[in-house]
């Protein structure tokens, strides 16, 4: 594994080769304070953890991009809204080749990075190449993912920013604007999800519980070891994750006529088995073209998210690449405006 840095008036950054990760930033504010918002897992950069831990595993947290997204199998459970019987794609690896393997260096600076990776030329997919530019006016970090196809396709894709999870109960406001939201539609391992399976609700503030009523979801984390998993289709491009106790946010933009929707995947402390260990805490906040982590055919295909007018699929040609273009940016909050969150 290879590591390169960035190093700017605002900030600095960690990428390494595996899964193309951006390992970790730290943010400059305007008040001199430093703000580091990207989640690290405990076993990250151990030496000992198994090569049949895809990547992304092994160095869980940061960012990373997803193509195909998903975990490639069917979940128990399934609601028969969801069911199919056809699920021929094969994803040997969660979330695809490139969260899982090494990616090459194409050029680099104090303030830029390129990488790329190739799919096997059985792939319809040819590359991708993914580019992490530092802001030299602010604390922010631009960023761009170009898919370049061999033939036409249709495949689910999201981006992978984890964010730390803080131990204080409702030390984190979440603001995602979008149309519809879902609630996991089948049984979300370890099984303890306190939510409704396969609901669909409007507002953050009131997601469906399994026990009747409902949970205001967009302050985090709830104190109890949780494991929950919400798909917000018709996302406007646009999430604010806010510290409170730091007084900082940080604002993750993208374009939603690629990824219309936003996946937000709680886990606190959950998962038992190795290398998880009920020690992670994490929330992902994931732009995406797809229907939550079900298989490809099922994203491929109409479901109950498409059927909104959010595609789960991100449509790819030969010729041009898919551009997708995002930006991760810190900013200040202050203490009136704290109180609020």
């Amino acid at each position: 594994m290879k590591r390169w840095h960035l190093q700017w008036d605002f900030g600095t950054a960690e990428i390494i080769s595996t899964a193309g990760i951006l390992k970790s930033c730290t943010f400059r504010l305007p008040s001199g304070g430093f703000f580091a918002p990207l989640a690290s897992a405990p076993w990250s950069g151990r030496d000992d953890l198994g090569l049949e831990l895809p990547g992304h595993m092994r160095e869980l947290g940061g960012e990373f991009v997803c193509l195909p997204f998903g975990v490639g199998s069917m979940p128990s459970g399934l609601t028969p809204r969801w069911r199919t019987t056809a699920c021929d794609f094969p994803q040997p690896l969660q979330h695809g080749i490139c969260a899982d393997e090494e990616w090459e260096l194409i050029s680099s600076s104090q303030t830029h990075i390129e990488l790329r990776i190739a799919y096997p030329n059985a792939s319809d997919i040819h590359s991708v190449r993914r580019v992490i530019r530092a802001d030299s006016a602010s604390p922010a970090l631009d960023m761009q993912v170009s898919v370049y196809a061999r033939s036409p396709t249709e495949l689910p894709f999201a981006l992978h920013p984890i964010f730390r999870l803080p131990e204080q109960p409702s030390a984190v406001s979440i603001r995602i604007p979008f149309r519809c939201g879902f609630t996991y539609p089948a049984i979300l391992p370890p099984g303890i999800s306190r939510l409704a399976k396969d609901v669909e609700f409007d507002k953050l503030e009131a997601v469906p519980l399994a026990a009747g009523g409902s949970v205001e979801f967009s302050q985090l984390p709830q104190g109890p070891p949780a494991e929950e998993f919400l798909q917000l289709a018709g996302a406007t491009g646009e999430a604010v994750i806010t510290y409170t106790d730091e007084r900082a946010r940080v604002r993750l933009t993208w374009d939603p006529r690629l990824l219309p929707s936003c996946l937000v995947w709680v886990s606190d402390r959950s998962l038992q088995e190795a290398p998880w260990c009920g020690r992670f805490r994490g929330l992902a906040i994931e732009p995406a073209a797809a229907a939550f982590d079900l298989p490809v055919d099922l994203a491929r295909r109409p479901n109950p998210i498409s059927a909104t007018g959010s595609p789960t699929a991100l449509s790819v040609r030969p010729g041009q690449p898919t551009v997708i273009a995002y930006r991760l940016a810190a900013e200040e909050v202050s203490e009136k405006l704290a109180a609020v969150f």
